[in-house]
């Protein structure tokens, strides 16, 4: 069986000083070192290596003599050429670009990333939230098979392009009509704007409603990154407790009689 070579080892210079068989050792020492190469990743034949490179073949047999001599590759005979197991001293991850120390003061400013993740909790704490859908059940079959078909007539009708940026037409006639007929809502496609999710809806909403400086009310025990999303847009962001009823509607007035309240977030 033919075994597909998609690793690129970057230009093979005769011109250079270095030999040819040591440029393509070290070129496969660094796919491995980067981890493109895995243990048991077979490689090309030296027939089919020279070829793609176009050096003779005599170059690669022994490019590959001197990887397996120092233990980067395994000959397995008739099967092939085949990265080896590496040791700890020899998997070695390739060298990172050094980062600045701590005191060392940018050139641009930036806003710095939020003290904590937002999405997943440290530690071993129970992480509720609005839930998630259990991934075994994904219809993995299915929905490839959608898209397949939607991708190949999009193709073919030329809409692989920008096109409306609030979304497909079609869809958005079916979310009107589905609105109209279940929540009883006078709606057309022109009221719709398809979102890349409910935190791109959250951002987009605050951003058409909100100014620097307007008050936005949240529940004490609530959904963090909308709450990043207002900070963002310069919103000044108040809690409110909660009850057994959720939030609690006495501090809402109290906080309402405090401050300017553009809008609460429930």
């Amino acid at each position: 069986m033919l075994r597909p070579w998609k690793i690129t080892l970057g230009r093979i210079d005769p011109a250079l000083r270095t030999p040819l068989y040591l440029q393509i050792v070290h070129a496969i020492i660094h796919e491995i070192e980067r981890g493109r190469l895995p243990p048991g990743a077979f490689l090309p034949s030296s027939r089919e290596l020279a070829t793609i490179l176009g050096v003779n073949r005599k170059t690669v047999v022994l490019a590959y003599e001197d990887l397996i001599s120092q233990g980067w590759l395994l000959s397995e005979g008739t099967r092939g050429t085949v990265v080896a197991a590496l040791s700890t001293e020899m998997r070695k991850p390739p060298p990172r670009p050094s980062m600045p120390s701590a005191t060392t003061a940018p050139e641009y400013r930036f806003r710095a990333p939020p003290e904590r993740s937002l999405a997943l909790s440290p530690g071993k704490g129970v992480k509720l939230d609005e839930g998630a859908p259990d991934g075994r059940l994904f219809p993995a079959d299915i929905l490839s098979r959608a898209y397949r078909t939607a991708v190949q007539r999009a193709s073919r009708d030329n809409r692989l392009q920008y096109r409306d940026p609030r979304g497909s037409p079609r869809l958005r006639e079916a979310v009107a009509t589905m609105l109209r007929g279940e929540r009883g809502l006078a709606v057309t496609a022109d009221d719709i704007c398809i979102t890349r999710g409910s935190q791109n809806g959250i951002y987009l909403a605050a951003r058409t409603l909100l100014q620097p400086g307007d008050t936005v009310l949240v529940e004490a025990l609530t959904y963090e990154p909308a709450v990043a999303a207002f900070t963002d847009l310069g919103a000044n962001i108040v809690p409110v407790g909660l009850d057994e009823n959720g939030a609690d509607v006495e501090a809402i007035e109290r906080a309402c009689r405090k401050h300017r309240v553009r809008a609460i977030f429930l």
